[in-house]
């Protein structure tokens, strides 16, 4: 009967842990800036993404994903950048939206490698971009996806990778 108690604690426990990080994408994904002539904004949920992936595990982060999405499926306007999350689910941000999962995958795989906390930032964060702008290509062809879905965003994506990693240590000792 402990036992089950027990389980059940740490049931709860970690599906309200799961429910805050889908918050937390959500909410902080809101801070974005979007630039001139470009359906992709600068946001800080690719980083937030890799950055809870590293510390939480890609368990949680793709659990957290997940119900972010169901949250935008439902339409929580507070939750998501598009107008329309249907919009931003099949349409531009498809292929960002996609890669969340991969690199959130790829994350844990790369730290349980022992790959260096700034490399791997840099390394998932110019994935993240890669499939992004092959996602965004899909609607506007090849140089197009990769002139608005790619290059805008490596020198800014860097700079917020080498942040989030010099981070890690802070959040490290928080999220255990």
């Amino acid at each position: 009967m402990e036992k089950a108690v027990s389980l059940t604690r740490q049931s709860i426990q970690e599906i309200v842990i799961v429910f805050f990080l889908a918050l937390l994408i959500g909410f902080l994904g809101k801070i974005s800036l979007f630039m001139p002539m470009n359906p992709i904004p600068l946001a800080l949920r690719p980083q937030l993404v890799i950055l809870i992936a590293w510390v939480m595990g890609s368990r949680r982060t793709c659990f957290a994903l997940i119900l972010f999405l169901v949250f935008g499926a439902c339409e929580h306007s507070f939750l998501v950048t598009a107008r329309n999350f249907s919009q931003g689910l099949f349409g531009p941000t498809f292929g960002y939206l996609f890669g969340y999962f991969v690199v959130a995958t790829l994350a844990s795989s790369l730290k349980e490698r022992g790959v260096g906390v700034a490399a791997s930032f840099l390394l998932l964060s110019c994935l993240l971009d890669l499939l992004g702008a092959l996602g965004l290509a899909l609607f506007l062809g090849i140089p197009q996806g990769f002139s608005l879905g790619f290059f805008p965003f490596i020198l800014g994506d860097a700079v917020k990778s080498i942040v989030c990693a010099s981070a890690v240590g802070y959040f490290s000792r928080v999220g255990r």
